[in-house]
């Protein structure tokens, strides 16, 4: 009980908008909601089952190095950078960043978050897999986390028992080192 009124009491004081979110993980699980962070004002649209990533991101702070924080002048490399919640996140700390996202649905929601927030001059997005070697790949899509759990990696999506939904062919790939 204390657990879950501690759970709720951090919802509410880290998102600028808990009633909508509450609506929406209620009434349009499958659908799509706008994400506020409260003290930076940073707003993401998101699948309304991704939008813990955003607190993972924003308010646990899971993605941080300790002791290397973001600071202005950094580049910081999103790979897989989904819906964009953590390249805002980096882009807000001053970092440049480039952002490589794969599946066509979250790649769109990725550059309009960047651009709502006013971001754009600080992210560079591109719908590219990152590869071993250049050439095309298949995305394995899955509902997990709002469309947050994709791979091009076949072993990983068997491993983990991955509820496959959609296989998108032929999106490019390309190396780092290239």
């Amino acid at each position: 009980m204390i657990r879950s009124l501690n759970s709720l009491i951090r919802f509410w004081g880290n998102y600028g908008n808990p009633v909508p979110m509450l609506f929406n993980r209620r009434f349009n699980p499958k659908g799509m909601m706008q994400v506020i962070d409260r003290r930076t004002q940073i707003h993401c649209q998101c699948t309304v089952g991704s939008y813990r990533m955003f607190g993972e991101v924003w308010h646990d702070h899971d993605y941080d190095v300790p002791r290397v924080p973001i600071e202005p002048g950094d580049v910081v490399l999103d790979i897989g950078a989904n819906q964009g919640f953590f390249s805002c996140y980096a882009a807000y700390q001053g970092a440049k960043v480039y952002a490589f996202e794969p599946s066509p649905d979250s790649y769109q929601t990725l550059l309009h978050n960047v651009k709502a927030n006013g971001l754009s001059d600080r992210v560079v997005a591109k719908p590219w897999a990152v590869a071993a070697q250049n050439g095309t790949v298949e995305l394995i899509c899955s509902d997990w986390l709002g469309g947050g759990m994709n791979t091009t990696t076949p072993e990983f999506a068997t491993n983990v028992g991955m509820n496959v939904t959609n296989k998108v062919a032929q999106i490019p790939a390309y190396a780092l080192s290239h």
